[in-house]
């Protein structure tokens, strides 16, 4: 990272380790765990009823005890219908239930403009990348 402050680039790593480690990987999506975190890539470009389905299976098959927080990765989705939204509703719940934590990360414009009209922003965290949505949601 370049710092203004001293003109210098800062080679030290994130604070948030990346130290992460494959626990599921399916067609829909790839889970990763990092410290208490399950980081989720959603693989599939349209989440639909179908998708929304297995996104909520598949997510919800890997909280363990552990987990704290779930960020889901919405890079690679480019449309999102209703179905998707509950989905995020009902893995925010779940998550929920163990004080825990749910953030989406890497999301389109249209998707945050999504998230903006139906106040899906005020419920769930929103973040830009990976990084940053772990160093919100672990100690």
């Amino acid at each position: 990272m370049f710092s203004r402050k001293s003109g210098k680039l800062n080679r030290t790593k994130p604070v948030v380790s990346q130290d992460a480690t494959p626990v599921f990987s399916s067609v829909h999506v790839d889970v990763e765990r990092i410290g208490p975190a399950l980081y989720v890539l959603v693989k599939d470009e349209h989440i639909t009823e179908r998708e929304a389905g297995i996104l909520y299976d598949e997510t919800d098959a890997q909280i363990d005890e552990r987990c704290t927080a779930i960020v889901l990765d919405f890079s690679q989705v480019t449309m999102l219908a209703s179905a998707g939204i509950g989905t995020l509703v009902r893995l925010h719940k779940r998550i929920g239930e163990r004080k825990g934590s749910l953030a989406v990360c890497a999301m389109s414009e249209d998707l945050a403009e999504l998230f903006k009209l139906t106040r899906m922003d005020k419920l769930i965290t929103v973040k830009p990348d990976r990084v940053t949505a772990l160093a919100g949601l672990t100690p």
